[in-house]
């Protein structure tokens, strides 16, 4: 099987990814193209996205959000769903400092859900994260929000995360510290 990564995307990448979600996703979880589109604009270091190079579709993406304060801790109190999150509240990576990060989404096309997919997008992020750090961009925390049974396995086999509690929506609030979220990353390589 031919995949390859991407990381430069198009507005096209995200309607393709939305369609991708739906296989997981009940609609009021899965956030408008246009909306994930003003994300990557805001910081494109965020996203990968594997594509079939047989059929040039996209198969599978993975979002990390650097965010503020104040979303990280409204998201962390399980009271948000993420379909809300606008620009303003995304970080950019324009100056050395420390950030918090928000694990939004992975998600693969059930046809390539056994050809390590997800692993190959995580190690990815590990060299994009390899190469934040040396800009000097840590991140002191890391959280997510795991909609499905599958998610919260991933952020805890992938990403070394536990479950804090439930959400509003009945979904799981997932936390893993900046170095231990590092030492995991840096193992993937």
């Amino acid at each position: 099987m031919n995949i390859y990564l991407i990381d430069k995307l198009t507005l096209e990448d995200h309607f393709a990814s939305a369609k991708l979600e739906k296989n997981y996703f009940s609609d009021d979880l899965i956030a408008d193209p246009k909306v994930t589109w003003g994300w990557y604009a805001k910081n494109p270091e965020t996203y990968v996205m594997a594509k079939d190079c047989k059929t040039g579709e996209i198969i599978g993406h993975l979002l990390f959000l650097p965010i503020d304060d104040y979303l990280f801790e409204l998201i962390k109190s399980g009271n948000y769903v993420d379909t809300n999150i606008t620009p303003e509240h995304i970080i950019t990576y324009n100056k050395p400092g420390i950030y918090k990060l928000y694990f939004c989404v992975v998600c693969v096309a059930p046809l390539y859900r056994q050809h390590n997919i997800s692993r190959l997008m995580i190690e990815a992020y590990a060299k994009k994260f390899r190469d934040l750090k040396s800009r000097g961009i840590i991140f002191s925390e890391v959280i997510a929000d795991a909609v499905t049974l599958e998610g919260v396995r991933f952020c805890e086999r992938a990403l070394g995360m536990r479950a804090i509690q439930n959400s509003a929506h009945n979904s799981h609030i997932m936390q893993v510290s900046g170095d231990d979220f590092y030492k995991i990353l840096l193992n993937l390589e």
